[in-house]
């Protein structure tokens, strides 16, 4: 097989494994699905119960620097760190099918979070970024449809076992089914491109070019950058009105539009699915416009559909705009990890898309504590949209403004990342 073909199909399979793996990016929605079963049968409260979930996620912000800092370290033992990250996943589900005590699955979801850096998108997106100097914007979104498959295939697995079984029986049922997916994933994926004595797809050189030190700046430097602190807080920003919309959304519909439950429900579907078939498209749009072009493009049309959702009355106007909102809520996933690889290259891609998330952990726990304050003070989720706007407004210049600043930095340097 000569190189360009290897690199092609080492390239290929990669991004298939780590959109496998990244279906475990699923596990704190899916873990929402037990709440119920669980809730009722040990005589746990609703917030008692959903408070373990909060501490998977808020861990995170140790768990996720800490593990693209290790991914950056041990690059040649990526797969076995995946491997180490399964098995505490797999072990996690078992435990969380034998607890008896609410305190109990604190301490699970504490040990759980162990796995973040694997289970999350932050593995596969640091593979596919260092095997893919072309296209690699399309194999992100490739790679980040992951999670949305992982909560189709997980949480109806857990619902199946819950409704047929008991709750105990949907934990383990999960747990090996995201183990199976996930070895499949890793036995796919394969080291990055310059330990194997390879080019990343796309960079024009064959497998007998000779290897150079990776491009980009170190962690430390990057830490120093204005382009990186306007980058987190423009994640910040962003991953408030994500999750925002998410949790805001079906009950905006039925207090300001007077939907029925089942019809919101429907329309938050429709929304969901958009962004997932969009995801790719969002992909080839920054390889055809470049990432900052994709940046003004999905931000005007974001803050526009945010806006009239706020202040429309007109629901088939609203549901038009709810799926405009779909096609364009990717500033935060696909656009970003794209955006931190042009920016700081691949050398600590790592550290600094792990160090990045932690932003993004903490909009994630900011985001329904701030909707639900605006909705108590003004009995109406309209002006939690309004704010998703501003938010809107603010990542997306927050980004722009990260790349003027990274792109000076770089002339001035005399260098290209």
């Amino acid at each position: 097989m000569n190189g360009s073909k290897k690199i092609t199909q080492r390239a290929v399979l990669t991004t298939i494994g780590a959109f496998l793996i990244t279906t475990g990016a699923a596990s704190p929605i899916v873990l929402s699905v037990f709440f119920p079963a669980v809730a009722g049968e040990m005589n746990f409260s609703q917030s008692a119960i959903s408070l373990h979930v909060s501490i998977f996620t808020i861990l995170g912000l140790i768990t996720q620097p800490i593990g693209g800092r290790l991914f950056d370290k041990f690059r040649n033992r990526i797969k076995l760190l995946a491997v180490l990250g399964t098995v505490i996943a797999l072990i996690s589900f078992f435990l969380f099918s034998r607890c008896t005590r609410i305190y109990h699955f604190y301490l699970v979801s504490a040990f759980m979070s162990l796995t973040l850096p694997v289970v999350s998108s932050l593995l596969g997106v640091y593979i596919v970024t260092a095997w893919f100097d072309k296209k690699r914007s399309f194999a992100i979104s490739f790679v980040m449809i992951g999670s949305s498959a992982g909560t189709v295939i997980y949480a109806n697995i857990a619902r199946y076992f819950i409704d047929n079984y008991d709750w105990r029986a949907g934990y383990i049922s999960v747990g090996i089914s995201l183990a199976i997916i996930m070895v499949i994933g890793i036995f796919l994926l394969s080291p990055p491109p310059d330990l194997l004595g390879l080019k990343p797809y796309g960079s024009g050189q064959l497998e007998d070019a000779p290897a150079k030190e990776l491009s980009g700046i170190s962690y430390k430097d990057a830490l120093r950058t204005k382009a990186f602190w306007l980058c987190a807080i423009g994640t910040l920003f962003g991953m408030i009105y994500v999750v925002g919309i998410s949790q805001a959304l079906t009950p905006l519909l039925q207090s300001d539009y007077q939907l029925t439950a089942a019809k919101s429900t429907a329309i938050l579907s429709v929304y969901s699915i958009t962004i997932a078939v969009v995801k790719p498209l969002i992909g080839l749009i920054i390889e055809k416009l470049g990432t900052r072009k994709a940046i003004l493009f999905t931000g005007i049309l974001l803050t526009i559909s945010l806006a009239v959702i706020s202040v429309s009355k007109n629901v088939p106007l609203a549901i038009a705009f709810i799926v405009c909102l779909g096609c364009s809520n990717m500033l935060c996933t696909v656009i970003l990890s794209t955006y931190v690889a042009d920016t700081f290259g691949r050398k600590d891609y790592g550290s600094i898309m792990g160090s990045i998330n932690i932003a993004s952990m903490l909009g994630t726990s900011l985001a329904p504590l701030a909707s639900g304050y605006i909705y108590d003070i003004c009995g109406s989720y309209r002006p939690t949209f309004l704010l998703f706007t501003a938010l809107s407004i603010l990542a997306m210049n927050m980004y722009l403004l990260a790349g003027g600043k990274a792109k000076a930095r770089k002339k001035a340097a005399g260098c290209q990342i």
